[in-house]
């Protein structure tokens, strides 16, 4: 992803760091992006799918210590799958990549190890980070659930990644102001640099569950319904971008500024959006979702080339489902294939699961859940 070269954005420099402390201020960033037509149009989308093996699957065995409710980010790291559940169970848990149960990262609770929501989570060699944003801590765990650590962090976050050098990344939640959005800090937490500033007046927007997308080859930044994904470099800083153009079908520029005041008229008027942070692929490919009214698409784009296609999915669809619609995309491989969970209502609305291994299908009717890994060939490959 290095040819960023159709246009030019500017980040204005901020002019107040009231929640953020007293790191350096971000001077003004040029951006070069190329810009993406999102098209919902199944053409571009079936060439991909068409063009793409039977995708891998992993049956999760999971038990009292590694049970989850709902996979809101799944990483492969170490050879091992790691599973967030923030919100219902609020947990997070592992698995090898057989899918037999490995570890348990921390509990609910306010003494060492413990959080109110595990936010969000990142890995690395060195161990297991989950951002609990009630406590404003991050706390380190070994790969085998050992509570190891915490840091304090001086602001509000609920996302973050691991940078190289023992530095953390964090994004900024909106405070009215044309605050920053990422905060750059060492290893003790005390922050360093801020990149990408808010609109003046903005006060909130869609819940981005992966609003710092950490893939091993790409980090990116993107918060709904905002216009623009963010290429980010190894330091943590905007090197590029996606400029998003939905046809004339953009939120409107006071539902950027106050997403939950205006949602709901916007939306009335055929504005569509991306619903999460999308996954970039080593072959230039991405994956994601957008909302238009009441469907939902998985979407399938090349931004270099302008190419974007989708295939709507769910109980609106106006055709049957398939397993290759990625209802629950959650994370992506240390190669570059995205992964989606499945349960077993997936029965019942895809209708070509048994193209899946008879294994997985056989457990999904026993109740069990399954990562599918998508192994995503662009049309020219």
């Amino acid at each position: 992803m290095n040819n960023f070269k159709l246009f030019t954005l500017i980040i204005l420099g901020a002019t107040t760091l009231s929640s953020c402390g007293s790191g350096t201020k971000p001077s003004d960033e040029t951006i070069e992006c190329d810009r993406l037509t999102i098209n919902l149009d199944p053409k571009f989308y079936d060439e991909v799918i068409n063009n793409s093996p039977r995708p891998k699957t992993v049956v999760l065995k999971e038990d009292d210590n590694t049970l989850f409710a709902e996979a809101r980010k799944v990483m492969v790291r170490n050879d091992k799958i790691f599973v967030l559940d923030p919100i219902d169970g609020r947990t997070a848990v592992s698995f090898t990549m057989d899918g037999k149960p490995y570890a348990h990262y921390g509990r609910t609770g306010n003494g060492p190890g413990e959080y109110i929501r595990p936010w969000d989570m990142d890995v690395d060699s060195t161990g297991v980070y989950i951002l609990d944003s009630n406590h404003k801590k991050v706390l380190k765990y070994s790969h085998k659930g050992d509570f190891i650590k915490d840091f304090d962090i001086p602001f509000f976050s609920f996302a973050f990644a691991l940078l190289d050098g023992g530095r953390f990344l964090f994004n900024l939640p909106e405070d009215g102001t044309a605050a920053p959005q990422l905060c750059v800090t060492d290893s003790t937490v005390t922050d360093l640099k801020y990149h990408l500033n808010y609109k003046d007046g903005q006060e909130g927007g869609w819940s981005t569950d992966n609003a710092i997308n950490k893939t091993p080859w790409l980090k990116t930044f993107y918060k709904a319904p905002a216009d623009t994904i963010f290429i980010l470099n190894r330091d943590g800083e905007p090197s590029g971008g996606i400029i998003l153009d939905f046809n004339g079908k953009d939120f409107s520029e006071e539902a950027k500024l106050n997403f939950e005041s205006y949602s709901d008229r916007d939306r009335n008027n055929g504005a569509i959006m991306l619903l999460d942070n999308p996954f970039p692929l080593p072959n230039g490919l991405w994956v994601g979702a957008v909302e238009d009214k009441d469907k939902r698409y998985s979407i399938i784009f090349d931004p270099v080339k302008n190419l974007c296609g989708g295939r709507d999915y769910g109980r609106n669809s106006t055709r049957p489902n398939s397993v290759f619609d990625m209802f629950w995309l959650c994370g992506s491989d240390e190669d570059g294939n995205p992964i989606s969970l499945l349960e077993n209502f997936a029965l019942e609305y895809c209708n070509d699961i048994d193209s899946l291994d008879e294994k997985a299908v056989e457990a999904l009717r026993n109740g069990n859940r399954v990562l599918v890994f998508y192994n995503l060939k662009h049309p020219g490959e």
